[in-house]
């Protein structure tokens, strides 16, 4: 009896010393399980995405804007204004009117120079007047003449007002003006190939 349980104990224990050795040689598996990055991912590159609607206001650098100086540090409220396309406003005289001349070309300019210069130093150049209406200057130099006491005027400047453009004459309304004297006058001047002036108007003479 004693045989035969010896016998089976060295068995048993040849068993597991067998097993354990062929387990000391198996490697544990490893189970790989997707991220949900992973998945996202692979999501994302199966995704057929639609153009981007505003993709350059995406990349829009805001930080600047062309129509902000850059001393000006800008806000949500000042981009939303320089963006949008306002006209411009000019400056209003309340008894004299506007004074955009945006519609006055470069040689309608210098010819109302030339007139305006003159008027200045109290001079006339009969040239600039349309051969018919010489006497319309002759009127406006005997008309403030009169205004003021019969005394000779010195200006020391003048601007224009905006001009009303017709089919054939350019009304431009200019005001003169001096230390004690305002002067608001009309020139009406032909379109012609060569600008001629056929009439001055006075609107406004005031001495203060």
């Amino acid at each position: 009896m004693k045989n035969i349980f010896s016998k089976s104990l060295l068995i048993l224990s040849v068993f597991v010393l067998f097993s354990c050795t062929n387990n000391s040689g198996t490697q544990i598996p490893v189970i790989y399980e997707e991220s949900l990055k992973d998945i996202s991912d692979k999501r994302n590159a199966e995704l057929n995405w639609t153009k981007e609607i505003e993709s350059v206001r995406l990349i829009r650098d805001i930080n600047k804007s062309s129509s902000v100086i850059s001393t000006v540090k800008l806000s949500p409220e000042i981009m939303a204004v320089s963006v949008q396309e306002n006209p411009p406003v000019y400056p209003f005289l309340e008894d004299f009117g506007s004074l955009d001349t945006t519609n006055l070309s470069n040689e309608l300019r210098e010819f109302l120079d030339s007139f305006c210069s003159k008027i200045c130093t109290w001079e006339f150049d009969d040239s600039l007047m349309d051969s018919n209406y010489v006497f319309s200057l002759i009127l406006f130099k005997y008309d403030v003449e009169q205004l003021y006491n019969n005394s000779k005027i010195q200006f020391s400047d003048y601007i224009y007002g905006e001009p009303f453009i017709d089919k054939d004459v350019i009304t431009v309304p200019v005001r003169f003006s001096t230390n004690d004297v305002t002067l608001d006058i009309s020139v009406y001047v032909d379109k012609s190939s060569s600008f001629k002036i056929n009439q001055i108007v006075i609107d406004n003479f005031v001495v203060e």
